[in-house]
């Protein structure tokens, strides 16, 4: 028999933590705190990893910094400044990943949208060399890094492995009561600890990813 992944009540609210401005002013009113990773850079909440995501994808354009930087933090923990800022270690391994190239962070432009080409400083300076070389249309964006492998292992990933148990063949007779059936918690706790074996095998094998991408959040069309 078939077993689904039990998902828990969750509690309520409650006043767990008392927020406070930089100049110590209570802010305990209309507040709510996501603690989206554990300190060691692993996933410790997956909702509030997702209400980040929306939140930065709600933003108006006029704050692409912010909105790039809260996707690159809850994407790659450790890796963007705002991380830095919230001293949450770069990696699972408590070290950085290797640098994949000296472009990250760097603007490149497209005429297709689809193959970047050039590495500038800034946005201005991208914009100014497809104004000078571009005869059309043309898009800017920035370059950043890939999600590290080791988060896509998240609790889908790991319901998906329940999921392969129970699907086989010792698993699926009626002598099978019993057999594995976690909790949610249990799965979420399975995903965090897997995180860090995955992590660390990249490392040793030497198999971080070592190109870039352009965020599309970044992404900007220039008409000429």
């Amino acid at each position: 028999m078939r077993r689904k992944v039990k998902y828990l009540n969750m509690n309520q609210l409650y006043t767990k933590y008392h927020v406070r401005t930089p100049d110590e002013q209570p802010l305990d009113s209309g507040c709510f705190v996501l603690r989206p990773f554990n300190s060691d850079g692993t996933i410790r909440d997956p909702a509030a990893v997702a209400a980040l995501k929306t939140y930065a994808n709600f933003l108006p354009s006029a704050q692409r910094e912010l909105r790039a930087e809260i996707t690159d933090w809850v994407d790659t923990p450790g890796l963007s400044q705002a991380t830095r800022e919230l001293n949450v270690p770069p990696s699972v391994t408590g070290e950085a990943p290797p640098q994949p190239c000296d472009q990250i962070g760097k603007w490149s432009l497209s005429t297709d949208e689809e193959t970047y080409h050039g590495m500038f400083d800034s946005e201005e300076e991208a914009i100014a060399e497809g104004r000078a070389t571009e005869t059309g249309s043309f898009h800017v964006g920035k370059c950043t890094r890939p999600i590290q492998p080791e988060m896509l292992f998240d609790d889908m990933a790991a319901g998906d492995f329940i999921e392969r148990v129970w699907d086989h063949e010792d698993y699926l007779g009626d002598w099978a009561e019993g057999q594995v059936s976690p909790t949610v918690e249990q799965v979420r706790e399975l995903a965090e600890q897997i995180r860090p074996v995955i992590a660390a095998w990249l490392d040793r094998q030497k198999l971080r990813p070592t190109f870039f991408i352009i965020d599309p959040k970044t992404v900007r069309r220039i008409a000429m």
